[in-house]
């Protein structure tokens, strides 16, 4: 990835730092750069970095959580206790209802049941 990424981001007026604790690192890397968050209260977009040992190549932990603050402890504690992950349908839901008139945050995907 972009070696550039991690200061965009860190300067960002769009994302937040984020604790990268919950994030494991691919083997043969370690967590650098820190974790960012997007300041959105649903549907936010966290990017956690992470370089590898030897080579110093960047790649990252990128995911996408459906509350911030207290609220995504909640969900971290949900998600632990149960055993889930975050659902990807609730996110969708999420960023449509944002802007449900101009659909300016459709990820552009649809689910078929």
């Amino acid at each position: 990835m972009d070696s550039s990424l991690p200061a965009r981001l860190r300067n960002s007026p769009v994302y937040k730092s984020a604790p990268e604790t919950l994030h494991e690192p691919l083997p043969e890397f370690q967590l650098t750069e820190g974790s960012f968050k997007t300041r959105d209260a649903h549907a936010n977009l966290q990017v956690t970095f992470m370089r590898h040992i030897q080579t110093g190549e960047l790649a990252a932990d990128i995911d996408s959580d459906e509350f911030s603050g207290i609220e995504h402890g909640f969900e971290v504690f949900r998600n632990a206790i149960f055993r889930k992950r975050t659902n990807p349908y609730i996110i969708r839901e999420f960023m449509m209802t944002a802007d449900f008139r101009e659909h300016t945050l459709d990820p552009g995907y649809r689910f078929v049941f």
